[in-house]
């Protein structure tokens, strides 16, 4: 076994990483940190104890549009900004911490096409996104897939419903709307 694949196994077992937090290292690794106040409209949907979605409009400098949050024991671990061409992009919180770009873009153009993509990331990947997260109890969650199928979809239907009225009549929020933070 090479020292590559040696050290990979240690960082990535659940005694190191216990070990690793004992000695001081950041326990918010992978905790998404969202400024709330950008967030209009919010509507909550429960999925089951402990997990609820989120789905709202945010205005930001780096654009307009729908936006949903997976939270799961009152932490985000997804978050998907539809603001159409080079702008729609998500959050996820991953295991292990870095530096640079914390975004994953979308390649769909259209507004409308990231919410079509947001729906399939949540009905078909929150299983993923889960499993990489730091909390042990958030791993361990059992979550109804048809739930998240209807939640996914009743989701779509509000950030297609965002859409339609707010893009078409510009809401005006205020001054405060306009965040430096460009996430």
């Amino acid at each position: 076994m090479s020292k590559l694949s040696r050290l990979l196994r240690f960082v990535t077992s659940k005694q190191s990483l216990s070990e690793s937090l004992s000695w001081g290292i950041d326990r918010n690794w992978g905790k998404m940190r969202p400024e709330y106040s950008i967030r209009n409209d919010v509507q909550r949907l429960p999925i089951s104890d402990g997990v609820e979605l989120e789905v709202y409009w945010k205005k930001l400098k780096l654009g307009k549009g729908p936006a949903c949050s997976l939270f799961m024991l009152e932490e985000e671990i997804l978050r998907i900004d539809c603001f159409g061409k080079g702008a729609g992009h998500m959050h996820i919180a991953l295991f292990l911490p870095g530096n640079g770009e914390h975004r994953l873009w979308m390649c769909e153009a259209t507004i409308e096409e990231q919410v079509a993509r947001a729906r399939f990331e949540l009905y078909r990947n929150y299983k993923y996104y889960q499993c990489r997260v730091p909390n042990p109890k958030i791993r361990a969650l059992s979550i109804d897939r048809q739930r998240m199928r209807e939640v996914s979809d009743e989701a779509y239907g509000i950030m297609s419903g965002y859409i339609d009225s707010t893009l078409e009549v510009e809401i005006d929020y205020g001054e405060e709307a306009y965040s430096d933070q460009v996430d």
